[in-house]
């Protein structure tokens, strides 16, 4: 049972009931010959039976509207925690990458060729998954942006265009 309550809003159930209420009491009027009451009652039914399609459709609102958020927060989480995991990652590689040059820097004050070819080739390939770490972070992002993007089209207000 939802124990939440919105301040100047009628309980929507409530609401409805009444206007069920009012439609029978309407016609027991109208059957038992009392028009003016009957009458009364049965616009009351109407106000009432219209004000319980709007709270309705609110509420289904409201719903579409938090499933949007929530679908946002998890694209958006999940994204977040992607690209932290390779920022990290690149900074570990750049480490490594920095500590590589330092050895390239020694190995080619010793004029020592093979570890000058060894190291640079190394290098090249930490540069590389650098390179990748950053292509995935930017597709994470992109990933998240296009969920975000349909998840609102869904909840998007139907928009009536003239021909």
């Amino acid at each position: 049972m939802d124990d939440r309550t919105l301040f100047g809003r009628a309980p929507t159930n409530a609401v409805g009931l009444l206007a069920l209420l009012a439609l029978v009491a309407a016609i027991v009027f109208f059957v038992t010959g009392a028009l003016l009451a009957g009458i009364v009652l049965f616009v009351g039914a109407v106000l009432l039976g219209g004000l319980f399609a709007e709270q309705s459709s609110m509420v289904g609102r409201s719903r579409e509207l938090a499933g949007f958020a929530g679908a946002s927060a998890r694209a958006w989480g999940g994204a977040s925690r992607e690209v932290t995991r390779l920022r990290i990652s690149a900074q570990r590689l750049t480490a490594e990458r920095n500590r590589l040059q330092h050895e390239l820097g020694a190995a080619a004050y010793e004029e020592d060729q093979e570890a000058i070819a060894s190291l640079r080739a190394r290098m090249h390939e930490v540069d590389e998954q650098i390179r990748e770490c950053g292509l995935q972070a930017e597709a994470a992002v992109e990933a998240a942006r296009r969920r975000t993007k349909r998840e609102r089209l869904a909840v998007a207000p139907t928009q009536v265009r003239k021909p």
